[in-house]
């Protein structure tokens, strides 16, 4: 999770905010771990967690986007939709 979300929902109780939200956390990890493929083996994930409607499994597909950008241009259009219409700001940015 960024920062700020942390900021607003971990600060107070860190450890019981990470066991509530383990399994969320672990999957946000599989999507940042994405970046460690080849896009051969990472792209059909990483449209999947763009297509996601969990805003957190968009902001690190997003993330990984950085990574890739050149070499799979079919994923601006998706990006550029998430940067219009995300209910997260931080996705649109």
């Amino acid at each position: 999770y960024p920062e700020y979300y942390l900021i607003q929902h971990a600060f107070e109780n860190p450890e019981a905010f990470g066991q509530m939200n383990s399994k969320e956390i672990k999957r946000l990890a599989s999507i940042a771990d994405l970046q460690l493929l080849s896009i051969s083996k990472s792209h059909k994930k990483l449209f999947k967690a763009l297509a996601s409607d969990n805003p957190w499994e968009r902001y690190w597909a997003l993330i990984v986007c950085s990574s890739y950008m050149k070499k799979i241009p079919q994923l601006l259009p998706v990006i550029k939709a998430i940067a219009n219409n995300d209910n997260l700001l931080i996705n649109k940015v």
